[in-house]
């Protein structure tokens, strides 16, 4: 199995700390967490009630056993409608997935939420699989079913491709992408990003961010 790396562990810190302090302190998803890292070192401290999900039983062992800490073990898009169901939508969502944050906040947002804001942070390591399969994007001027050409997008694109899908994603919901940041470390198709959700008035059109 390839090791995964986590060796830009203070640029993920630093996103998680910033965007955290941007919104309410309720709940926190975190639904990549492997050995808790995070939840340990940021989310137990901060959060009334921490939710920790991860496919691997000997890495949710290490997970805080906390009151006021969740731990389950399975599939995040499987189970992310049930945890929405049972603790409301989290303030606070952690995807460190290296490989598609996406699939179960996408579920997660289709629950309507009824926050003022919440925050996201993901990693993602799909730029490749991305390029291959997805459809250009509608705001870069060509047709939806225009499929990506080997060398139509470069790694410096990355972060365009993520922000507005996570707008479009936003705006389906009745939320306006209100800040957004992403880091490229050198060498990696992986990038870290957060985003900040806020409500939208109803019926405000989707805009790409800047």
């Amino acid at each position: 199995m390839q090791q995964v790396d986590n060796s830009n562990h203070d640029v993920k810190r630093a996103l998680r700390e910033e965007y955290m302090a941007k919104v309410g302190a309720r709940l926190c998803f975190d639904l990549f967490c492997g050995h808790g890292t995070y939840c340990r070192e940021l989310y137990r401290d901060h959060f009334e009630q921490v939710v920790c999900v991860d496919q691997k039983a000997d890495a949710l062992a290490d997970v805080p056993g906390d009151a006021h800490v969740k731990a389950y073990k399975g599939n995040n898009a499987g189970l992310v409608l049930g945890l929405v169901n049972k603790y409301g939508f989290a303030d606070f969502w952690d995807l460190d997935a290296y490989g598609n944050p996406e699939a179960a906040l996408v579920k997660g947002l289709k629950m309507r939420p009824a926050l003022d804001r919440f925050a996201v942070v993901g990693t993602d390591g799909t730029f490749i699989s991305r390029k291959r399969n997805c459809s250009v994007p509608v705001h870069w001027g060509y047709g939806k079913e225009v499929r990506w050409a080997p060398f139509a997008a470069g790694r410096k694109d990355y972060p365009v491709i993520v922000r507005d899908n996570l707008s479009r994603w936003f705006a389906d919901a009745g939320y306006a992408l209100a800040e957004f940041e992403a880091h490229l470390p050198r060498r990696q198709s992986v990038i870290y990003w957060a985003a900040l959700a806020t409500r939208q008035p109803i019926g405000a059109p989707f805009q790409a961010g800047e």
